[in-house]
């Protein structure tokens, strides 16, 4: 939540990211401005909005093990930074659970998800930053910010290449 000056009066902005899910339906957005409306202060708007999906565009560098399948080695990151839930009870990375409001995206994390996939040597980011816009640094600075009411998103589906990628270039192994 946040407060925001609209020009006449402040209105309290407060942004819903549901648990399990990407999307906020408008049967919840109204249940919760219901209820949260006796509580607003006085003088004040409320403004109930689902949160804003800030599109990633990522590039991994990785080097496989010489004892692995760069295939192998590929499905393995593929399903590591996917938005799904996966076998034995994890999240991808870009899961809804496991990204939340103003989180940025560090690289650090990034490097240490794939150095958990069994078969990674080594991994070096190429890019990181937001999908449609030029680079801000973030390479640099080792993280990718995000505003208060934005939640990184990465969908890497083929059928939608606007909801954010991630490419991995393998290299290595067999």
């Amino acid at each position: 939540a946040s407060l925001r000056w609209n020009g006449s009066w402040y209105e309290a902005q407060v942004a819903i990211d549901p648990r399990g899910s990407v999307e906020a339906d408008e049967s919840l957005l109204k249940e919760i401005e219901d209820n949260l409306y006796p509580f607003r202060r006085i003088g004040h708007d409320l403004r109930i909005c689902p949160a804003r999906p800030a599109w990633l565009d990522i590039v991994l560098d990785v080097c496989a093990k010489p004892e692995y399948q760069r295939g192998h080695v590929r499905a393995a990151l593929l399903e590591r930074f996917s938005n799904r839930r996966l076998p034995g009870g994890r999240c991808g990375f870009f899961h809804p659970d496991e990204v939340t409001f103003g989180e940025g995206i560090h690289l650090s994390r990034l490097i240490a998800a794939a150095l958990e996939v069994k078969g990674v040597e080594s991994v070096h980011v190429v890019r990181l930053q937001r999908q449609f816009e030029p680079p801000n640094r973030e390479l640099e600075n080792g993280v990718l910010p995000l505003g208060p009411l934005e939640i990184a998103r990465c969908d890497n589906d083929p059928t939608y290449p606007e909801h954010g990628r991630c490419r991995l270039i393998v290299r290595g192994g067999r």
